[in-house]
């Protein structure tokens, strides 16, 4: 008996090791963290990777644009964290990007951007860490845009891929309804 128990204590704290790694490994082999619509819980917004409208061509191709409403609707909804991180940057983007953030994800080279934030909603600065969920800012239209809206991007390595939210794929030129399960 005294052997049986101790082979099971040996298996169950070599099981607990093996789980407790497994983050860390995912991260060293660069897994995408489990991204979440970067609203409220329970609200439902439309997210668009569109490549071309009325001849203008989306910047970069493969983020996503983000709309709760029409027009105005959006202007100053809040925006939450979708994954844990550190804040990489926060205030003034070039490129027309406006007011936005953007946070690093772990070392794996994941990174998330947030960008047309409205003038004055930033509540986070370069260097804090944030907890997936957290309030960083506002739905805006800074850099120049014509309605509110959140310009959002997955990054990896540097290059802005699909993103990925709640496990659906927004490929180019896809829209999908994301009920947010962000802040539960």
């Amino acid at each position: 008996m005294k052997r049986m128990m101790t082979s099971l204590l040996a298996a169950s704290t070599l099981t607990a090791a093996v789980v407790a790694a497994a983050p860390l490994a995912a991260e060293a082999a660069g897994a995408r963290p489990g991204f979440k619509a970067p609203f409220n819980c329970g609200t439902t917004w439309r997210g668009s990777a569109w490549t071309v409208s009325d001849g203008h061509t989306h910047n970069p191709l493969k983020s996503v644009d983000w709309n709760w409403g029409s027009g105005e609707d959006d202007n100053g909804k809040p925006v939450r964290a979708s994954a844990a991180g550190t804040v990489e940057f926060a205030g003034t983007g070039g490129g027309g990007y406006g007011k936005m953030i953007v946070i690093k994800h772990g070392t794996s080279g994941w990174k998330t951007r947030y960008a047309h934030l409205k003038d004055g909603s930033i509540q986070v600065a370069q260097g804090a860490h944030v907890s997936q969920g957290q309030f960083i800012g506002r739905v805006g239209k800074t850099g120049g845009q014509s309605s509110s809206h959140l310009h959002y991007e997955q990054i990896r390595d540097g290059s802005v891929v699909d993103a990925v939210v709640q496990g659906v794929t927004f490929a180019p030129n896809s829209v999908h309804f994301i009920k947010s399960t962000n802040h539960c």
